[in-house]
């Protein structure tokens, strides 16, 4: 995993971004919550938890990717162009999903539901500085600040470790551990006896991010070894483990009401899949997977829209098994045909790719 390894396309990154991104929305379309089976509460939760390493993916990828930048002659520069186009992607995506283009909530809920439901998300986004910076007009565009910002604190840090003579991503990851901590408890531990109240919603900004990405830069730093396919499936096993067990120690104990975005082995859960992305995609064969996998900002961007769309097949199968089955790859289908189709305009690939 040197720099001829990063400048290299992987595959296996492009898969994993597909793997991932059909997870999100697996999770967004909150399979089998008002299902009318048995032990339906107990399978949406635990689908609900399993989809958690996927965001994690992707700011560990991404910051795998981003050590290119630190390892230019001027790295602040190339910081703040990927900073800006994040930056800018989020306030479009953001003016886009503003727009009121939900007609059918003009059928299901009353004939100015469409507007009604612009005006109350404008307000929501607007009534606060946190909303408007960080959180995004949609429940997903979140990602995309907290992606600017992780990028801002790590190329802020690696150009202290250069100053020391460091090893680039030591600093990085300390930085990381000390906000991902103050994330957890303040976050899913609020409540518990180690916790405290930040009165911040702390998945968005530089809490849950910033220790994600920095590893990602610090893997881009190993070397190849045989034991890495190993190390990554133990990994995944232990942050897996930890993770759900911690959440249910968390429920049981009444901790929490509604389920946590992530704990302390969601680390390990995230890392140890993205490094087994890293280290399975030495192959040079494409396949759809990997393909899908180019368009993986289109497709996270776009795919509420698509949800916003069938909200009359979400409602009426709410409690159909076969639906709550199928409405991910749905979902996911149509949102990908729509993203590659949109991507052959050269004036929206910048926006989709």
């Amino acid at each position: 995993m040197d720099k001829a390894a990063v400048n290299t396309r992987n595959y296996g990154i492009d898969r994993l971004r597909t793997v991932a991104i059909f997870s999100i929305i697996t999770l967004h379309c909150f399979p089998f919550f008002h299902a009318n089976i048995p032990y339906a509460e107990l399978i949406s939760s635990a689908i609900n938890q399993a989809a958690r390493f996927a965001v994690p993916c992707f700011f560990v990828l991404s910051g795998y990717l981003y050590s290119r930048v630190l390892n230019t002659p001027n790295p602040v520069v190339g910081m703040a162009r990927f900073c800006a186009k994040l930056l800018a992607l989020y306030f479009l995506y953001s003016v886009i999903y503003l727009l009121p283009y939900n007609i059918w909530l003009n059928t299901v809920e009353s004939p100015s539901g469409t507007m009604d439901s612009s005006r109350f998300w404008f307000y929501i986004w607007t009534q606060n500085y946190e909303n408007f910076l960080f959180g995004g007009y949609k429940y997903h565009l979140w990602f995309l600040p907290a992606l600017a910002i992780a990028a801002f604190i790590c190329t802020t840090v690696a150009w202290i470790e250069r100053l020391v003579g460091q090893r680039m991503g030591i600093f990085q990851i300390s930085v990381g551990c000390a906000l991902f901590i103050a994330g957890v408890i303040g976050g899913a531990y609020k409540n518990s006896i180690i916790g405290f109240d930040f009165e911040f919603y702390t998945r968005n900004g530089p809490f849950f991010s910033t220790l994600f990405f920095a590893s990602g830069i610090y893997i881009s730093t190993l070397r190849g070894d045989s034991n890495v396919f190993r190390i990554s499936l133990w990994l995944i096993a232990f942050g897996a483990t930890s993770h759900f067990l911690e959440v249910y120690f968390l429920t049981s104990s009444k901790t929490i009401t509604s389920l946590p975005d992530y704990v302390f082995g969601t680390y390990f859960f995230g890392v140890g899949a993205a490094l087994l992305a890293i280290r399975s995609g030495t192959d040079r064969d494409s396949d759809l997977l990997s393909r899908l996998g180019a368009y993986g900002l289109g497709i996270y961007a776009l795919h509420p829209f698509i949800i916003d769309m069938l909200t009359p097949a979400f409602r009426a199968g709410s409690q159909v098994v076969a639906w709550q089955v199928i409405a991910p790859f749905v979902v996911f289908s149509l949102t990908a045909i729509l993203v590659v189709t949109l991507a052959r305009s050269r004036f929206l690939r910048p926006i989709l790719k």
